[in-house]
C-alpha cells in the first residue's frame, strides 16, 4: 500500500493522481485504483508529474494575480476501469503515465489558457502524448517514448 501523500513532485501528491486534485474521481474508480497501483505505475506517476509541475509553475509565474489552478482530474486507471468504460485498456492512464488536467480561471478566456498551454507543453517536452480538449476544457500530457499530438472534441 502506498502513502496518499507522497510526494511526487514540488506540488503534486500521490493522492492527486489517484484521485484529482479535488478528490472528485469516481469512488468505484480511485477504490480499483489504489487495491492495483504498483510501484512500477508509481514510478511512472512521479515521472509525469515532475512534467507537469513544470507546466503548473509556469502558468502560475504566467498568470501572478489572476486566480488560475491547473487541476489534476484523472491520473492512473486500472486496465479493468478502462474495459468497463468501453476502451481497449492500452490507455498510458493504465501505466501511469498520463495525467489530464483541467484550467479553471476567472475572467480569462479558457480556450486562450488551453493553447498557451498546449503549445508551452509543445515547445518544451520533445517526446510524450499531448492532447488539447476546448469544449471539455481539458488538457492531456502523457510520457510515452514518441512524440505524438491529437485534438480532441
Amino acid at each position: 500500500m502506498f502513502n496518499e501523500g507522497m510526494k511526487l513532485a514540488e506540488n503534486v501528491r500521490l493522492r492527486e493522481c489517484i484521485q484529482g486534485t479535488d478528490n472528485d474521481v469516481e469512488p468505484e474508480l480511485s477504490k480499483q485504483a489504489w487495491k492495483t497501483l504498483t510501484r512500477s505505475q508509481v514510478d511512472n506517476l512521479r515521472n509525469i508529474a515532475e512534467r507537469w509541475q513544470i507546466v503548473r509553475d509556469h502558468f502560475e509565474a504566467a498568470y501572478k494575480g489572476i486566480p488560475l489552478r491547473l487541476v489534476v482530474k484523472c491520473g492512473y486507471r486500472p486496465i479493468s476501469w478502462e474495459k468497463s468504460k468501453g476502451r481497449s485498456g492500452k490507455s498510458q492512464h493504465t501505466l501511469g503515465k498520463a495525467i489530464d488536467a483541467f484550467i479553471e480561471i476567472e475572467g480569462e478566456d479558457r480556450t486562450k489558457i488551453l493553447n498557451e498551454t498546449f503549445d508551452f507543453i509543445n515547445k518544451n517536452f520533445s517526446h510524450g502524448g499531448r492532447a488539447i480538449y476546448k469544449k471539455s476544457n481539458f488538457i492531456h500530457l502523457d510520457n510515452r517514448k514518441k512524440y505524438e499530438d491529437w485534438k480532441g472534441d
